[in-house]
């Protein structure tokens, strides 16, 4: 009896333990339930823009990525702003018809797309991958739809 007292306690401490844990989980990534933007094919956060889907493997990120480029717009020298995204569904057949014929993953495709934007965690950011000062947003990106421009 004594044992199955001291196992049960020990049980009902590893759930709380959990529990707290999970409820410590922050809301970010692609698996955030906040969506901070919808991009067409045609509009990203009201503006005009030409995307670049490419591999990359600096700041060890080894993954996909969308550079959104705004030609509407320019920084201090007439350097053009620029989105970063990271692909949360890289298994989206969309994404792979394109991947698939691509000669240099690194030079990647252009690109029309539509999907939803998420948040980077606190702390996080994916920048290395080109000029960081170009880059007025980063964020995670559902696809939703995806094409060769």
């Amino acid at each position: 009896m004594e044992t199955k007292i001291i196992l049960l306690t020990l049980l009902f401490m590893i759930i709380t333990m959990g529990c707290e844990q999970d409820a410590g989980k922050k809301d970010c990534g692609c698996n955030n339930s906040t969506v901070l933007s919808n991009v067409t094919y045609d509009n990203f956060s009201g503006r005009v823009y030409h995307a670049q889907l490419f591999f990359d493997t600096l700041q060890h990120n080894n993954a996909w990525f969308i550079s959104v480029n705004f030609p509407d717009s320019f920084l201090v020298g007439g350097v053009p702003q620029e989105a970063l995204l990271k692909i949360c569904n890289v298994d989206l057949r969309a994404i792979s018809t394109i991947t698939d014929t691509l000669t240099n993953k690194f030079r990647g495709a252009s690109i029309l797309f539509s999907g939803k934007l998420k948040a980077l965690c606190p702390g996080e950011d994916f920048i290395g991958v080109q000029i960081p000062e170009t880059y007025i947003s980063q964020s995670y990106v559902i696809i939703e739809s995806l094409k060769k421009n």
